[in-house]
C-alpha cells in the first residue's frame, strides 16, 4: 500500500501566545479525513520535533488532487484549549513518490494566516513524499502444479477378458450343477427299479384257475422234513 509521510522537523519565530512572551507548540497534520499530531514543545518559540507522521492513500491515482493541511497550535492546559499559530497547504500534485526518503531535502514553508486578523510569523520545516510500505507486501504464492494426466482406458480386448470370466465361471458352475442332479436322478431311479423288482411275485399262467399245489414234503427215515420248518 503507498503511504504519504509527513517529516515534521521544526518551526522558527513562532508568536507569542501564551501572555508570557512564549508559546507551547504542537503541530497538526490532516490528509484525506486521517488527522495525527506531533508532542506539544512547551514555552519554546523555536521548536524542535523530528517527528514522522504517516498517512495511508488509498488509492495513489487520486493523490494529486488531495490536499496535506499542517496547522501549529499554542497548547493550553493539556491540550483542552489550543491557539492558532499558523498554516501550511500543500497540494498532492507535488508530491514526489520515492523510495528513499534521502532522496529530497528539508523544505521551509512560511506560516500563512487564518483570517485577515490574524497576528502570525514564523515557518515551519517540512519534508513531504510517497513510498510504498513493503512491509505489508504479501508475495504471490507460486501457482499449484498442473495433474498428471488421467491414466488411458483399457483396451477392448481387456474388457472382453474381464467381463467374460465370470460368465465363464458361471456356466461351468452351472454345468456342475446339472451333472450332480442328473447322477442324482439317474440313482434314484434306480433304486425305485430295484423296489419294483423285488415287490412283485410271480403268478400262475391260468387265468382263473386254482393256484397250484405245494410239493409234497420229502420223508428222509421216519423224519418228515418241512420246508418252511
Amino acid at each position: 500500500m503507498t503511504k504519504l509521510v509527513v517529516e515534521v522537523h521544526d518551526a522558527c519565530d513562532l508568536m507569542p501566545k501564551d501572555g508570557l512572551g512564549s508559546a507551547s507548540p504542537f503541530v497538526e497534520v490532516e490528509f484525506d479525513e486521517q488527522r495525527q499530531r506531533t508532542q506539544t514543545k512547551p514555552q519554546e518559540l523555536n521548536p524542535i520535533w523530528n517527528e514522522k507522521l504517516v498517512f495511508n492513500v488509498n488509492n495513489p491515482r487520486e493523490l494529486p488532487s488531495k490536499t496535506i493541511e499542517v496547522v501549529l497550535y499554542n497548547d493550553r492546559k493539556g491540550g483542552r484549549h489550543k491557539n492558532f499559530l499558523g498554516r501550511v497547504r500543500i497540494s498532492g500534485i507535488s508530491v514526489p513518490l520515492l523510495s528513499d526518503s534521502e532522496a529530497i531535502g528539508l523544505q521551509r514553508y512560511p506560516l500563512d494566516k487564518r483570517g485577515p486578523f490574524s497576528h502570525i510569523k514564523g515557518d515551519i520545516a517540512l519534508k513531504i513524499y510517497a513510498s510504498h510500505d513493503s512491509s505489508n507486501y504479501t508475495p504471490t504464492p507460486p501457482s499449484p502444479s498442473p495433474a498428471p494426466p488421467p491414466p488411458p482406458p483399457p483396451t477392448n480386448a481387456g474388457n472382453i477378458e474381464t467381463e467374460a470370466t465370470p460368465v465363464f465361471q458361471e456356466i461351468k458352475t452351472n454345468k456342475l450343477q446339472e451333472d450332480v442332479i442328473d447322477d442324482h436322478e439317474k440313482k434314484k431311479k434306480k433304486k425305485n427299479k430295484d423296489k419294483e423288482v423285488r415287490t412283485f411275485h410271480s403268478i400262475g399262467t391260468a387265468t382263473g384257475g386254482p393256484a397250484a399245489a405245494p410239493s409234497p414234503p420229502v420223508t428222509s427215515g421216519s423224519r418228515i422234513l418241512n420246508s418252511c420248518w
